[in-house]
């Protein structure tokens, strides 16, 4: 559980800094801004989702 939760916080913190950096510099345009923006929101949300999933695998007694 931890790797997944380390990967997002490091994707989070690579977003902050790319947008800091992008509002102060305009490093990438606008759309290429916002499609960085969704897609490391989307691999944010898949990396969570599979790590809550194989938790609850591992939760659920074998039958």
């Amino acid at each position: 559980m931890k790797i997944p939760k380390t990967f997002s916080l490091w994707l989070l913190i690579a977003w902050v800094c790319l947008a800091i950096v992008d509002m102060w510099f305009d490093v990438v345009s606008t759309a290429v801004f916002i499609k960085l923006s969704i897609t490391i929101g989307l691999l944010m949300i898949i990396v969570l989702g599979l790590s809550i999933a194989k938790r609850g695998e591992a939760d659920d007694p074998k039958q």
